[in-house]
């Protein structure tokens, strides 16, 4: 059996009453660990500081950005099956003003340019092509 202050120690231990962990290192230990300690903060709080200047960078990036071509936006406000049909109408109107101008007797490569005249008319400069795809188109 224990006796006196054995006693009291143990029973000190038992009740969770012992010196801690932090009590038993030495004031050196403590002072480096403070030290280790503070240094993580500082790389964490440039860590912090990097991730905000690259999130202002990069959202400063994305308003420099260009619009999108009108074309683009025009499909995405009205939808990709009106913008397919819009352009389906054109491309047939283009081809049956092309045969016209072959009836009437203009030659190829005059009733293309013709044609393509007659669509930027009706449909605006934006709609024509040039000769090049109108060769393509037009064959």
């Amino acid at each position: 059996m224990k006796k006196g202050k054995d006693k009291k120690k143990h029973k000190d231990k038992k009740q969770g009453k012992g010196k801690s962990a932090l009590a038993k290192r030495s004031p050196k230990m403590l002072e480096k660990e403070i030290v280790a300690l503070r240094r993580e903060i500082r790389l964490r709080d440039e860590v912090i500081e990097d991730l905000k200047r690259r999130q202002i960078q990069d959202s400063a990036a994305s308003m420099a950005t260009e619009p999108a071509p009108m074309g683009l936006s025009e499909s995405k406000k009205q939808g990709v099956a009106l913008a397919h049909r819009k352009a389906w109408e054109r491309h047939q109107y283009l081809r049956s003003q092309y045969e016209v101008h072959l009836e009437s007797g203009v030659d190829k490569q005059r009733a293309r340019m013709m044609a393509d005249g007659d669509l930027r008319r009706r449909y605006g400069d934006d709609a024509g092509y040039t000769e090049e795809q109108l060769d393509a188109i037009l064959t």
